[in-house]
């Protein structure tokens, strides 16, 4: 009996289903609507409105640079200078042009 019934409330579940869903199609898409409305606010108040908003902080630091890195750095940039300074300066056979 009980398997009964709840075969029977099962057959019916998908037309209470459609009915109740029709009713409340405008209820359904508002509260979308508004949901979808409210998450766009929420992005746009912490992207937007809070970068614009917010000044950046002053670092008070003294900035110290280790010399011997900074050296390195300085020799590897006058190396690249110095190679690309060869390749330009190479004339190359062009074979379009006898």
């Amino acid at each position: 009996m009980l398997e009964l019934k709840f075969l029977l409330m099962i057959k019916f579940l998908p037309k209470k289903l459609f009915d109740t869903l029709k009713n409340y199609t405008p209820w359904i898409i508002g509260g979308i609507f508004v949901l979808l409305i409210s998450i766009n606010i929420l992005i746009y108040y912490q992207y937007v409105y809070l970068a614009m908003k917010t000044q950046p902080e002053l670092i008070d630091e003294e900035i110290v640079i280790n010399d011997r890195i900074f050296q390195r750095v300085q020799e590897d940039i006058e190396k690249r200078k110095d190679a690309l300074s060869r390749v330009k300066e190479t004339k190359y056979y062009n074979p379009f042009t006898d």
